[in-house]
């Protein structure tokens, strides 16, 4: 009796290995369901370097900041403390980040009631084609989000690229008209506007080749004529 038991739960074992290799090679596989589980997963907006960064400025507990540089990777790659040896300064940049992603962090930065703040965004919502509504919305937003700040704000121009270098993925057209709405909604919002384009372009329009390497992003020159041109903001008028 024990015996035949034990048989027929064998039995049963292995029909149910069966009937589910059947249902498996039905559906196409271990592979096919491998695929169904990761289409339930969920895609991460963020890439992990950005959730890093933000995870890192969120934990630091700087205060009596005198200035915060906003922006994506030419931001990222700037020391602006080594330009400004005598002031308090954060880097708040993150590769490949766009205004989207500027206003998911923004808070941080704004918490820190720094004196002066520089934002620079846009290029990567160029070459990745956000509509230019979207984007000045973004801007709007990060703006509004100081509403209640001391901080002195200022929205520079998206910088130049050049095409000859770093090829057509951007083009200064596009750059310019972003430039032009992101001028008008400074005026319109009372923060100052930091026009860059004009100081980085060459004779044909393009990023001045002595301030690049890539075409996009800045070398130690490019740098030293960012900074130059922050440390005169307090002529400037919004």
């Amino acid at each position: 009796m024990e015996k035949r038991k034990n048989l027929f739960m064998v039995s049963l074992v292995l029909s149910l290995v069966i009937f589910g290799l059947f249902v498996l090679s039905k559906r196409g596989g271990n592979g096919s369901l491998k695929r169904e589980f990761d289409g339930l997963e969920v895609s991460p907006t963020y890439s992990s370097y950005y959730l890093q960064k933000k995870d890192i400025f969120e934990t630091t507990e700087t205060s009596y900041v005198d200035k915060i540089f906003v922006g994506d990777s030419i931001t990222d790659h700037g020391e602006f403390h080594e330009f400004f040896p005598d002031q308090v300064i954060l880097n708040r940049g993150i590769s490949k980040d766009t205004s989207a992603g500027v206003l998911n962090r923004i808070h941080e930065v704004v918490g820190r009631n720094a004196k002066e703040v520089y934002l620079l965004i846009g290029v990567n919502d160029i070459r990745t084609k956000v509509e230019q509504a979207v984007y000045i919305d973004n801007i709007r937003k990060i703006i509004d989000t100081f509403a209640n700040s001391k901080s002195e704000i200022y929205i520079q121009s998206i910088l130049p690229v050049n095409n000859s270098i770093y090829g057509n993925k951007v083009t200064n057209d596009k750059v310019i008209l972003f430039n032009t709405a992101l001028k008008q909604t400074a005026k319109e919002l009372n923060v100052h506007f930091l026009d860059l384009f004009p100081s980085f372009i060459d004779q044909n329009g393009q990023l001045k080749k002595e301030y690049t390497l890539d075409g996009i992003h800045l070398n130690g020159k490019g740098y030293k004529a960012w900074t130059d041109l922050v440390s005169g903001t307090h002529t400037t008028s919004k």
